[in-house]
């Protein structure tokens, strides 16, 4: 599947083919996955995708990814990424088809 498309298996609550999910979807975790958030804070919710990883010098790098146009606009996700850098997590992101 091409990056920044809807899946196929997407639905209303959440993804349709979980148990029999491809390879790269079993082992992605987002934040929301791993415990953060609330569930209105859930990707297809909130627009947004957060991606956690270890930064270089110690500390957060946190990436956040659109999930559709316009996610980053919301006051929610910009509270969000301003509770990151709060962490002193290095923050980027993406805009969705960019």
């Amino acid at each position: 599947m091409a990056a920044f498309t809807d899946c196929d298996h997407q639905c209303e609550a959440g993804c349709a083919s979980y148990g029999s999910r491809p390879d790269g979807c079993r082992h992605y975790t987002c934040a929301w996955i791993d415990g953060w958030g609330a569930k209105s804070d859930r990707p297809d919710r909130l627009g947004l995708i957060f991606e956690v990883a270890p930064g270089p010098v110690g500390g957060l790098a946190v990436r956040g990814v659109e999930t559709r146009p316009g996610g980053l606009d919301s006051d929610a996700a910009q509270a969000h990424l301003d509770d990151w850098r709060a962490l002193r997590a290095q923050v980027s992101v993406q805009r969705y088809g960019a």
